[in-house]
């Protein structure tokens, strides 16, 4: 369903996101693209250990706020 895909989570270090990834991950392993969008750089940084860009290069990495419409409508 979701293999060769991409899909755009925002607020994609919160519990939600952390579990969506998870749960995405184990059941699509050819997903093509992930975008993990949140304002938490902290949250980011923690996160991209649990998830390197070496085991997983089809996550990509966004620093952003959905209140910020400019910056959401280039991802």
């Amino acid at each position: 369903m979701l293999n060769n895909q991409s899909i755009f989570i925002t607020g994609g270090t919160g519990t939600l996101g952390r579990a969506f990834i998870k749960k995405v991950l184990s059941e699509y392993p050819d997903i093509k693209e992930i975008t993990i969008y949140s304002r938490d750089e902290m949250k980011q940084y923690e996160l991209r250990r649990d998830y390197s860009s070496s085991c997983f290069p089809q996550i990509k990495w966004v620093i952003g706020d959905i209140r910020d419409a400019e910056r959401l409508s280039d991802k």
